[in-house]
């Protein structure tokens, strides 16, 4: 169980803190919620503790997690579903999964889409977009810097591996 102060990653909104865990009566009858807080959105938001872990809530990566991680972002690519529905179920349950590894891996799959002759559509360009915050996010906060500071990190390594294709 999580407690007040965890730092931790939520896949819908990206890294915060659990600021206190409540017991509220929102429908039926009274449930314990984590309550937290996420720095890059300015958001609070609650989630019940029974289903915290389905809902990929999990604590924050270390430095170590986060660096390994990064690792398959320049490990070789998969090529992306042609169709473009199986591609969004797939980069769907990925970002869901909310692990670091994952997130990476829709970066890296998407930056090296036009190596595989793969067309990215408005939509998948929106999933880049989500993705590289919720990494930011959570680079922000395992490395103690600015969320701009943490995107332009990850934009630099895009650009790195994008540049290594051709």
């Amino acid at each position: 169980m999580l407690v007040t102060g965890d730092e931790v990653f939520y896949p819908n909104h990206g890294a915060g803190c659990v600021k206190d865990v409540e017991t509220l009566q929102i429908t039926g009858s009274p449930q314990e919620y984590y309550k937290i807080f996420i720095a890059s959105n300015s958001l609070s938001l609650y989630v019940p503790t029974n289903e915290a872990r389905r809902m990929g809530l999990r604590k924050l990566s270390s430095p170590q997690q986060l660096e390994e991680a990064r690792q398959h972002f320049f490990a070789g690519s998969a090529k992306l579903p042609m169709n473009s529905t199986e591609r969004k179920t797939m980069l769907k349950d990925k970002l869901h999964s909310g692990t670091a590894a994952d997130l990476y891996e829709i970066l890296r799959d998407m930056v090296c889409s036009k190596g595989h002759d793969t067309k990215l559509t408005a939509d998948d360009k929106h999933v880049m977009e989500h993705t590289l915050h919720l990494l930011s996010s959570e680079l922000m906060m395992v490395r103690n810097i600015s969320l701009a500071e943490a995107e332009q990190l990850l934009k630099k390594d895009m650009e790195v591996r994008s540049a290594s294709m051709g």
